[in-house]
């Protein structure tokens, strides 16, 4: 074993992970949603953070797929079940109470017909 912590083969462990590793388990789980559920509407968030966070998916997404960088249900984050009746959405940028007050960072959103809205919201600030 080398007595020093240097990575001895640094060009081992290279790929191109959104390629080589991303793109197919996005595959991969797609084809099992669509096993259970063949009328899925699938959203497909990148990285959070470092280099992939800022690429592109590299591949046409299945029809049933959507890129949404970044997008986020907390109520199924917490919860881990979706319910219609029930979520949370972010507040805009900026957004005031009144006029006067900071929003806060999250609204309660009741009902399927305000999570779809709030669905297609969150989506619109991520997309712009």
């Amino acid at each position: 074993l080398p007595k020093e912590n240097k990575l001895q083969d640094p060009g081992r462990f290279h790929c191109d992970w959104m390629q080589q590793c991303f793109a197919p388990f996005v595959k991969n789980f797609t084809r099992a949603i669509l096993n259970e559920m063949p009328h899925a509407l699938i959203g497909v968030c990148p990285p959070a953070f470092g280099k992939e966070s800022l690429e592109a998916y590299p591949e046409t997404l299945h029809p049933q797929c959507f890129w949404a960088p970044h997008f986020y249900d907390g109520i199924v984050l917490l919860g881990k079940v979706w319910t219609p009746d029930f979520g949370i959405a972010e507040t805009k940028p900026g957004e005031k109470l009144f006029n006067l007050l900071p929003a806060p960072p999250v609204r309660p959103v009741i009902g399927l017909a305000q999570r779809v809205e709030s669905y297609k919201e969150q989506l619109r600030q991520k997309c712009d």
